[in-house]
This record gives structure tokens, sequence and C-alpha cells, in this order.
């Protein structure tokens, strides 16, 4: 009775631990893929509201020596963070599954299955916001840079950082209208 219980709690954390890193695992990927799409980006933007991002993005500065700086900052620190926090989920989740090998080799695959199971699931909203809240830090310095060196900005992201293309065209026809 003993090992059931042990089972059911171990099973239970590595569920949650499983949730939480296939969410990092798969958030990179979901800030590429949004960063690509004009009619998500669009859908987001019109979420905001342009009043919203062109207001928002007047009290943004080159915190770090320019826009650009800023961006690769926050996008470095997201991307990071995410590693950080797969890595210390790993470290919890391996010793818990290699540890319940002592309940035996059925309880080991158990929870390792349990472990593995959320990442057959779509991303969890959760992470999706913590992404786009990335994406409108990005949204906002692009905005902001667009209005102060437009030529720079461009540049910026159509040729140095050329996955930053599509939010810079919709946030530059934002500046337009």
């Amino acid at each position: 009775m003993w090992r059931i219980v042990l089972e059911l709690c171990s099973g239970l954390a590595l569920l949650v631990l499983g949730a939480g890193f296939w969410a990092v695992v798969k958030s990179p990927r979901f800030f590429e893929g949004l960063l690509a799409d004009s009619s998500e980006l669009r859908a987001f933007t019109d979420f905001l509201g342009t009043n919203r991002i062109v207001e928002e993005a007047r009290d943004v500065e080159p915190v770090f020596g320019s826009y650009g700086a800023n961006i690769d900052f926050f996008t470095k620190v997201h991307l990071e963070s995410l590693r950080r926090t797969r890595a210390m989920v790993l470290a919890l989740a391996v010793p818990m599954i290699l540890g319940s090998y002592l309940l035996g080799a059925w309880y080991m695959m158990t929870n390792a299955v349990v472990f593995l199971l959320p990442g057959v699931f779509p991303i969890p909203a959760s992470a999706k916001n913590n992404t786009v809240t990335l994406v409108h830090t990005i949204a906002l310095n692009i905005h902001r840079w667009h209005e102060v060196e437009s030529i720079a900005c461009f540049d910026y992201c159509t040729r140095q950082n050329p996955r930053l293309a599509e939010l810079h065209t919709l946030v530059t026809n934002l500046a337009r209208s």
C-alpha cells in the first residue's frame, strides 16, 4: 500500500514537472513561429490596439545603448530563463524517475511516461502569454526606434535580425496609420 501512495505522490509531482518542462521546451519554437506568422502578429496588434502600442512606445528608451541592444537583451534574457528553467526541472525530474526504480521497474517506467505525457499536448496558454509579452516588448522597441531612426531600425530588423522582418513591417504600418 505504501508503494502505491508513494507512486501517486511522485507521479503527480512528475506530471507537474513535466508540464513545466514541456512548456519551456516548446516556448522558443513558439516564439520563432509567432515572429514568422503575420496573421498571428496582426491578431496580436489588433487585440492590443494601435493607439495603445503607439502610446506605450513613446516611453521606450534605448536603456542598453540602442533599441537593437534592448531587443537583443530582452530576447537573450527570455531564452536564457527558459534554458535555466528547463535544466532545473530536469535536475529534479531525472533523480525522481531514477529513484522510483527502488519501488520497481514498472514504477520507474510509469513515472517516465507521466513526465513525458505533457509533451504531446499543445503549449499551455501561460507559456504563450509569456512569449507574447516578449513580442510586445520587442514591438514597442521597434515602433519607437522606427520613429527616431527608421533606416537603422529597418537594417536591424531585415538584415541583422531577419526574424523580426514581419514584426517590423507590421509595426511600421502602425506608425503610418
